[in-house]
């Protein structure tokens, strides 16, 4: 059959079973601040423009973006305020 599947997203692991904090280099409970700080300067380091590892970078990217979902996710939303 020609049935086509989407590949498998790995949300919690790397390309090598890394996690995402250990790919941005930083710990679980970051704020977006912190995550946002440790992928620029990361992305410095692997991005193809500046000789780095185009593979290496997109690991980067996706556990960025991974972990700014979680972020949003787990954020508190303010209660409404009572008039």
């Amino acid at each position: 059959g020609g049935e086509r599947r989407a590949p498998a997203r790995r949300a919690a692991t790397g390309s090598e079973g890394s996690s995402i904090w250990q790919v941005l280099g930083v710990h679980a409970h970051a704020t977006v601040a912190d995550i946002k700080r440790a992928f620029r300067v990361h992305a410095l380091a692997t991005h193809p423009d500046h000789g780095g590892d185009p593979d290496r970078f997109r690991e980067l990217r996706r556990a960025y973006d991974e972990a700014l979902r979680r972020r949003r996710l787990t954020r508190p939303r303010p209660k409404p305020k009572r008039r």
